[in-house]
């Protein structure tokens, strides 16, 4: 996945010097994503460990990885309908297995929404914002920066 963001972020057409690179934003969500959820569910009394819920989501990160793959390779990162097809079938899809998972270890159902729509919401915005910061064509991460720069 990495190989494939910083393959995106190179073939930018604007590009701009962004603060973080592609590879310290993974390792950012490989951490704290599995860390904030298994406080979550452990707040919510489930019965998972640190390492399941590293695995579980480490395995869903396969939908980010096919979703900017073929928007890549098949459409070069032009049709943002492109990306978002196939971030409802691949990212969803990785995304309601984390649900479902959670779903059966949770036993409060106020807490299962609460922690499914989060972990589902935060998953799939993850997706969008390598998308658009690392993949686009034509959207540059850090614009206001490069604004005040030139002012």
């Amino acid at each position: 996945m990495a190989g494939i963001l910083h393959y995106g972020h190179v073939s930018k057409l604007p590009s701009a010097a962004s603060n973080t690179t592609p590879t310290e934003v993974l390792l950012l969500y490989a951490v704290l994503m599995p860390v904030a959820v298994y406080v979550l569910s452990w707040l919510c009394h489930a019965a998972v460990s640190l390492t399941q819920m590293i695995a579980l989501l480490g395995y869903a990160m396969f939908g980010h990885v096919f979703t900017l793959a073929i928007s890549l390779l098949f459409n070069q990162e032009e049709s943002n309908a492109f990306f978002f097809f196939f971030l409802v079938i691949f990212g969803g899809l990785s995304a309601l297995r984390v649900a479902l998972v959670l779903l059966a270890l949770i036993i409060s159902p106020a807490a299962r929404l609460i922690v499914c729509s989060l972990v589902a919401t935060v998953h799939l915005l993850s997706l969008v914002f390598l998308h658009f910061a690392y993949m686009h064509k034509t959207f540059v991460y850090g614009a206001a920066d490069l604004i005040d720069r030139d002012v």
